[in-house]
């Protein structure tokens, strides 16, 4: 029988930090001028940007939301197997990552809702925390 509470908060807290500051980092000085131009917006229209941030609010609250859901799933899928070591792990978490993620993401790219750029930056940030998570999950 799976215990839904045998989860460590840390894990679920740290997935949080990962998802912020991580993001805050990868949409900002790493790749946030080519995300920006494959989303259509300039990154040079100062008032285009700040009339953005004013209602950026509830995704940022939800994104959160989000990031603490998945650090409470992941979490615990590692408690509840007894997994040999860190690379099983992250071969498991891969699975699900690509079979309920990634698979549904990728109709974005099939259906032209969202540019290729887009894609691969949003992409390596998911593939990024799934990876940093579970090594966090798998030690804690």
């Amino acid at each position: 029988m799976i215990n839904f509470l045998n989860v460590s908060i840390w894990v679920i807290l740290i997935s949080g930090v990962i998802n912020m500051v991580g993001g805050m980092l990868w949409y900002g000085p790493l790749f946030g001028k080519p995300w920006m131009k494959g989303m259509g917006i300039d990154p040079n229209d100062k008032e285009k940007i700040k009339e953005m941030q004013k209602g950026s609010g509830i995704g940022y609250a939800f994104s959160l939301l989000f990031s603490l859901i998945f650090g409470y799933a992941t979490d615990l899928i590692l408690n509840t197997l007894n997994l040999p070591n860190v690379f099983v792990a992250l071969a498991l978490i891969f699975i699900v990552y690509i079979g309920f993620s990634l698979s549904n993401t990728i109709k974005g790219i099939l259906w032209g809702e969202i540019s290729k750029p887009v894609f691969v930056i949003n992409t390596g940030f998911e593939v990024f925390s799934v990876i940093v998570l579970t090594f966090v999950a798998y030690y804690l």
